[in-house]
């Protein structure tokens, strides 16, 4: 079915409505129908998105380690202050010896001695909890105006480098503050199409005869173009169920699953998010009117490190034998996360997650 777009040029809403407004095999169309501001973003190829993916996943591990070991630093003393050999760092490549330079995590003020204490009769000790308490917020301050900045830069750098057209709805960096849309085709992915047909029936018993209008030489009876109702709303193309059920064969997971902390490798797999991006060539998108996109956008989070960081003292047994008490202590960071998610956007349908006006990360 030769997609002919939606035009918004007859809509008057009164909000604006983030839109895809028509697949090309040059490039998607997206649209604000309040400002009329349209912008046209090209593919980028499925190895590119998976470099972005990974790209993300290494930035949040990397911010994790700067963060734990200027923790590390704070609470024992400038004697940390040495490169540092992480086994997580290099989960992506499965390697366990990855380095982390000192200059990453021992920038600005550390402490020249570790937190003051001193044994007692066991099972007592002395610890000075107040200087532990203050050098903590130190660090956390640290890590939120310093090394958070860098972790995002790091990822904006990875957009430019693998997808300098990214489509920018307001910033992805900021929690609500909109999302980054990256449309995403794979040249040698064949019979993509009949997949999706399979998920569809289970909507409406006439799915395969409705989907397949979108093969050359079918008669078409799907309606082409969205429009303005009489009550001032929009009515977007198709029949909406079905069109909506086309998102289903978009089915890949985030590089920061719920409640999990994969990017250091989730203990039974490695990072790499799971499931199926539903990829095809860009002229099925643009026959079939569904759009692949990976899309970044920021959550506030609050996480414990799986890093294990521990604060060692003693007490002094009758015998005048030091028994050592480790101390753990968590390393919790709480600021903006930047997660990818895969989504199959509709033609002539609202794109979520999309705040104020379109533009590109590069014009």
């Amino acid at each position: 079915m030769k997609r002919l777009g939606v035009l918004f040029v007859f809509l008057g809403l009164a909000a604006a409505t983030p839109m895809l407004s028509v697949i090309l095999k040059e490039g998607s169309e997206f649209e604000d129908t309040q400002s009329k501001r349209a912008v046209q973003v090209p593919y980028i190829s499925k190895e590119k998105a998976e470099k972005i993916e990974r790209a993300v996943s290494e930035a949040w591990n990397r911010y994790d380690a700067r963060v734990f070991y200027r923790l590390n630093a704070a609470l024992h003393g400038q004697a940390a202050c040495k490169e540092q050999t992480d086994d997580t760092l290099g989960v992506w490549d499965n390697d366990k010896n990855k380095k982390l330079a000192k200059d990453d995590f021992c920038d600005g003020d550390i402490p020249t001695n570790p937190v003051p204490w001193y044994p007692l009769a066991c099972p007592s000790f002395y610890l000075d909890v107040q200087e532990l308490m203050t050098r903590y917020a130190k660090v956390m301050l640290h890590a939120n105006t310093v090394y958070l900045r860098d972790y995002l830069e790091e990822i904006n750098k990875a957009l430019e480098k693998e997808a300098p057209k990214t489509l920018l709805w307001m910033d992805y960096r900021i929690p609500g503050g909109g999302a980054a849309f990256i449309p995403v085709e794979d040249a040698n992915a064949q019979g993509r199409w009949e997949e999706l047909v399979q998920k569809g029936l289970g909507i409406k018993s006439f799915a395969r005869t409705y989907y397949e209008q979108a093969k050359p030489g079918q008669i078409q009876t799907r309606q082409e173009l969205g429009r303005q109702t009489n009550q001032g709303g929009y009515e977007p193309p198709g029949i909406q169920a079905l069109e909506e059920a086309k998102k289903k064969v978009v089915a890949r997971g985030s590089v920061h699953p719920s409640g999990k902390n994969h990017y250091w490798a989730g203990k039974n797999q490695g990072p790499k998010p799971q499931g199926e991006a539903g990829l095809a060539s860009k002229n099925d998108y643009e026959i079939y009117g569904l759009l692949p996109v990976l899309k970044l956008k920021s959550n506030l989070v609050s996480e414990t490190s799986p890093r294990s960081l521990t604060f060692t003292v003693s007490c002094i047994t009758q015998v005048g034998v030091p028994v050592p008490i480790p101390i753990p202590i968590p390393v919790i960071k709480v600021g903006a996360q930047v997660n990818t998610y895969w989504e199959g956007l509709i033609e002539g349908y609202k794109v979520e997650d999309a705040v104020g006006f379109p533009r590109l990360l590069k014009p």
